[in-house]
């Protein structure tokens, strides 16, 4: 009976201190990737996601994440063992000097360059602008709807904006909005709503921003380093 209270109490203990974890912050750990040799002066860039609803719904709806790219002399080379992981924030040794590095996710490549000081730790914040999903005409037409006056009324009514003459991508929320949107499409709304519905949660229609913004440098401390993982 007792081993039974003790391994329950470990359990909740262990349950709490997750709760804890959890509702402190976006971020839950940081990953130091340092090959420079022993003694050698250095300073850090410190990339963490931004801690929006839109870089949290992009997480949840893409594998993977974006990976750093040093650029040294218009050179880009990754930095060794790159995480899986949203909430991982990556720690980036380097030599005091200025230095670029490139910041990746399909198609986004923003740059940054930062002037790196001994014994400090440069901030930067990976920024995630989700624009919704987008949808092509040919999604209706294959269907045998007028794509053209689909596409007219959801623009005119500020559920959509257009993209070219083929795509548009969605602004309004489908939930609040669908009231409104039956009452315009009439009959064929049964029919347009599920193609709308696959654009904001469709894994591979997402189209997003990303940015990266340089903050504040702060001091390095030994005791923020405890549970780094330095790169093989």
């Amino acid at each position: 009976m007792k081993r039974f209270s003790s391994v329950a109490l470990l359990f909740m203990m262990a349950l709490i201190t997750s709760f804890i974890a959890g509702c402190a912050g976006f971020q839950t750990d940081v990953r130091t990737f340092d090959k420079l040799p022993a003694n050698t002066p250095k300073g850090y860039v410190e990339f963490y996601n931004d801690e929006s609803q839109d870089a949290i719904e992009l997480n949840n709806n893409i594998p993977g994440t974006w990976t750093v790219y040093q650029n040294e002399d218009g050179i880009a080379t990754e930095i060794e063992g790159m995480v899986w992981d949203w909430r991982t924030r990556r720690r980036i040794a380097v030599r005091p000097g200025r230095h670029t590095f490139i910041v990746k996710l399909a198609s986004a490549v923003p740059k940054v360059t930062v002037d790196v000081i001994e014994g400090m730790i440069i901030p930067v914040r990976v920024i995630i602008d989700l624009w919704g999903g987008t949808v092509a005409k040919y999604e209706f037409d294959k269907i045998e709807l007028d794509s053209s006056d689909i596409f007219q009324k959801l623009i005119e009514n500020g559920w959509a904006e257009k993209i070219n003459s083929k795509i548009i991508r969605l602004t309004g929320d489908l939930d609040e909005e669908k009231d409104r949107m039956a009452e315009t499409f009439g009959e064929d709304f049964s029919k347009i709503l599920p193609i709308l519905k696959q654009a904001p949660y469709g894994k591979s229609r997402y189209s997003f921003n990303m940015t990266l913004s340089v903050e504040d440098a702060t001091p390095f401390m030994k005791q923020e380093n405890k549970s780094d993982n330095k790169a093989n």
